[in-house]
């Protein structure tokens, strides 16, 4: 295989593992009560698009964030089909990965916004009262897009200065 077809085919994975992560939890709740290890403990995972309260509007940051995750997946999906068919250069999948960046940030700031913990660390945090742990993060649908934007980002300007 040539290296055009290998970094098309890397770059069509990254696109689709992008657009997965949309259904994927994207952060998490837990509430535990410390005095009683291994009892009383509780994860909740959310998609980008739910926030934990049903009393809560949904931040107009969050499908903000999920569009623009789903625009960075199908743009290096075609970079990478791009590459394929073509041999051009991956410049549709190095976009791509840099609004899939634009996303994780634009997430980062509706967590912030959203003052789990008064204007401490969006990305993971905890609140104790008296008998109650409350922590918080993000989750692997997170990472993913993460992880699948700075791939898509390096083997795009890879292919491009090719």
């Amino acid at each position: 295989m040539s290296g055009r077809t290998i970094a098309g085919i890397l770059l069509v994975a990254f696109g689709i593992v992008a657009i997965i992560s949309i259904f994927l939890p994207w952060w998490f709740i837990t509430g535990s009560i410390p005095a009683f290890p291994g009892h009383g403990s509780s994860t909740f995972l959310y998609p980008f698009y739910t926030v934990p309260s049903s009393s809560s509007s949904i931040p107009v940051y969050f499908p903000v964030s999920g569009t623009l995750a789903l625009i960075s997946g199908l743009l290096i999906v075609a970079g990478g089909i791009q590459a394929i068919a073509t041999g051009k250069a991956a410049t549709y999948s190095a976009i791509g990965g840099s609004i899939g960046v634009a996303s994780v940030l634009i997430f980062i700031v509706g967590l912030y916004h959203m003052n789990l913990q008064d204007g401490g660390n969006p990305i993971y945090g905890t609140a104790s009262e008296v008998l109650i742990r409350i922590n918080w993060g993000v989750s692997y649908g997170f990472f993913l897009v993460v992880i699948t934007s700075v791939a898509a980002i390096t083997l795009g300007l890879y292919r491009i200065s090719r």
